[in-house]
């Protein structure tokens, strides 16, 4: 709470439903891109959707590129104009870089 600014008489006035529905709607459209990188990306004789590409292990590290090469820059752009700590940016990368590597895992590992 510290590093965000967030104070008690503000986290009440939340609505956690609200923000957990908004947060898995974000999260289904988030995951339809990363999806779609895993299966569709790479040469014509790479085709991600080819058998040995469908792992665990391959759409984690879509997941960790997606997170280390696009979100961390736009995360911490913002927190450095919000004039935020540098902690408040790991925190909040670190949670998208491991959310990203599990969907992408998953996503990508899951037997069809």
């Amino acid at each position: 709470m510290h590093a965000t600014g967030i104070t008690e008489e503000k986290n009440k006035k939340m609505s956690p439903a609200k923000a957990y529905i908004v947060a898995l709607l974000l999260s289904v459209v988030l995951s339809f891109y990363l999806y779609i990188n895993v299966l569709i990306g790479g040469p014509d004789d790479m085709r991600h959707g080819q058998e040995i590409y469908m792992t665990f292990k391959h759409g984690a590290a879509h997941g960790a590129f997606l997170g280390i090469f696009v979100v961390l820059p736009a995360l911490a752009i913002n927190a450095m104009f919000e004039m935020k700590s540098i902690k408040y940016i790991f925190i909040n990368v670190f949670y998208w870089i491991v959310s990203l590597v599990l969907m992408g895992g998953v996503l990508n590992g899951w037997p069809v």
